[in-house]
């Protein structure tokens, strides 16, 4: 297994199983907290590329939610998922989960299971809330834009040395 990244922070965990398809098993860890599993498989330039760029490339929070910590910000976010899950019908539900379908993030496979929403707060740092499947418990982050953008770039950097 390869670490980019410090674990404690951001780090991206991953094997490279088969270089030429860019192909591989991998697992984020966020503040020492994993997000996703090593046992599946994952197209790295693809998916977890993605998935990069999707957390450098987060929106704030709607401003009704900005002064909200982060547990009470994640279980807003959620709401206005389910809301709109409810009530499929009603304009008001439409729209709360356009706004929210901005922050839900996926990672493929790697995250298939996984409830993962992500803003950016004020100073500009990436916050994450995760649900690992089969746990009640929520996770949370917040994440320094350099360490996923350093982590974004070194793999880039691995993936062109492995294909060329």
């Amino acid at each position: 297994m390869l670490m980019l990244g410090n674990p404690e922070v951001f780090a991206l965990e991953f094997s490279l199983d088969n270089p030429a398809r860019g192909y591989g098993r991998a697992c984020f860890w966020c503040a020492g907290q994993p997000l996703g599993a090593l046992d599946g498989g994952v197209y790295f330039d693809g998916y977890v590329g993605s998935f990069l760029q999707a957390l450098l490339r987060l929106p704030a929070l709607p401003s009704a939610l900005r002064t909200m910590s982060l547990s009470q910000a994640d279980a807003a976010l959620l709401h206005m998922f389910s809301a709109s899950e409810q009530d499929a019908e009603d304009p008001a539900a439409e729209t709360l989960y356009t706004r929210a379908q901005r922050h839900l993030l996926s990672c493929g496979d790697l995250l298939d299971d996984w409830k993962v929403v992500g803003w950016r707060d004020d100073s500009g740092r990436i916050c994450l809330a995760w649900q690992p499947p089969r746990s009640r418990s929520r996770q949370r982050a917040v994440l320094p834009q350099g360490a996923v953008a350093g982590v974004a770039t070194a793999l880039r950097e691995v993936l062109a040395r492995a294909v060329g």
